[in-house]
């Protein structure tokens, strides 16, 4: 399975509440960088993000998260459903 797949863009001023919320030494956002972080390591199967956020402490995750809960609901609902969405690949299979 190849191809990328399409998400609305995510505003310009969550993507700079993310990057405050981590700090420089939890963010990449440089193509390149981004690269092995969008794909997958079980298939053939390559997103597109525009941002990789790397948390170094569990206040930073709560920071990450509270924007996101701001900003859109689902992401903490979708964790625990069965069907994983990209980039939350587990080793082991449900």
């Amino acid at each position: 399975m190849t191809g990328i797949r399409a998400a609305k863009p995510i505003p310009p001023a969550v993507i700079e509440r993310l990057k405050a919320a981590v700090g420089p030494a939890g963010t990449i956002d440089d193509a390149v960088d981004m690269a092995p972080y969008c794909k997958s390591f079980r298939d053939d199967w390559e997103g597109c993000v525009p941002l990789v956020l790397k948390p170094q402490s569990t206040a930073e995750v709560a920071a990450v998260m509270d924007t996101s809960r701001e900003r859109a609901r689902e992401a903490l609902e979708r964790a625990g459903a069965r069907e994983r969405p990209a980039g939350a690949e587990a080793y082991w299979s449900a």
